[in-house]
């Protein structure tokens, strides 16, 4: 006989000094997420189909209803995380990059839960912002970044946009109303509740890459933590970032960002960031350093940008463009599929 593995659910009721284990009874299904609406009802999921509910702290979990018939194909992909907007509504986010992103949301407690699949990119983290508003964080590799997947009618209808940041967005936390923070490889930062198509700016965690983050939580406005790469904890403060008493971020240093998407046919956006003032020029070239267009983009506050770059008259190829502000350039890679 050969005996599939269990996963263990740890628990504890003394404030974390003391856990139990249990072995979860269900073999065909390996949880990663966990997620409590009060000390009584939670509910778990992860990799295989079902999502499971316990109404007495955990002592016992039992599956729910799922209705993908709207999407079939995604009932077993994994689930990432959990959120709730209150004892009635809440989703959970998942998927699997290269097949389909999923959201599941549900109006009754829990107990039955549905479908919503539109996309290519895995999603990690979601939250529920009001009775209309939904915001889950996703991306496909590295390459092509960090999505965000918004909804305005309470999952009915869903928007894409990206940051235009490097990296995989894995965790999404709000100190402000206003202010979002998005854990994935490098912190992606918005002063605009993260509203459709506003602008990010991206920003280097101290250490980078060694500390590359995949985690983030405020717990108040002054107070939060990240976690990351080689054990890396990183603690808010507002001196590191640069937030002044207006609450308006400058970024710290010039940055050009990796266009998005690459490859691309033919457009695709060029996303930069000053620290301060300064005249900006964006010039294309050849593989062979042959200069094929510049554009003036004139004088520029500090601040984030965006240029939209057409390659229509360009053929299949690898290409560079360089931003040059006053004395800082920098040149990356695009590459053009037709």
């Amino acid at each position: 006989n050969v005996s599939l593995p269990q996963t263990k659910i740890l628990r504890t009721v003394n404030g974390g000094i003391n856990w139990t284990s249990t072995s979860f009874s269900d073999t065909l299904n390996f949880p990663k997420t966990v997620y409590f609406i009060d000390s009584l009802v939670g509910f778990l999921s992860g990799f295989g189909a079902e999502i499971f509910k316990t109404t007495n702290g955990g002592v016992s979990w039992n599956p729910t209803i799922i209705d993908t018939s709207s999407c079939l194909f995604v009932y077993g992909l994994p689930k990432n995380k959990f959120h709730f907007l209150n004892s009635q509504t809440g989703y959970v986010c998942g998927g699997f990059t290269n097949i389909a992103g999923l959201i599941f949301k549900t109006t009754n407690q829990g107990m039955l839960w549905k479908a919503y699949c539109e996309w290519g990119e895995a999603i990690y983290d979601i939250k529920a912002i009001n009775s209309s508003r939904v915001i889950g964080i996703g991306g496909h590799p590295i390459e092509y970044g960090t999505k965000i997947f918004q909804s305005y009618n309470a999952g009915s209808q869903w928007q894409q946009s990206e940051t235009g940041c490097f990296g995989i967005g894995k965790y999404l936390s709000f100190r402000t109303p206003s202010e979002v923070w998005v854990a994935g490889y490098i912190f992606h930062l918005n002063l605009d509740s993260a509203s459709h198509n506003s602008n990010w700016i991206c920003i280097e965690p101290p250490g980078f890459p060694l500390t590359k983050v995949y985690a983030l939580q405020f717990v108040t406005s002054t107070y939060g933590w990240a976690f990351g790469l080689n054990g890396a904890i990183l603690k808010y403060n507002t001196e590191v970032i640069g937030i002044n008493g207006n609450s308006n971020l400058i970024p710290r240093n010039n940055l050009l960002h990796q266009n998005y998407p690459n490859p691309f046919n033919p457009n695709t956006t060029i996303s930069y960031q000053l620290s301060k003032p300064e005249y900006i020029k964006i010039t294309i070239y050849d593989l062979s350093g042959k200069e094929l267009e510049t554009f003036d983009e004139g004088y520029k506050q500090a601040g984030v940008y965006k240029f939209d770059f057409s390659g229509e008259q360009l053929a299949s190829g690898i290409y560079l463009y360089e931003i040059k502000a006053g004395e800082y350039f920098e040149t990356k890679k695009m590459t053009i599929i037709k």
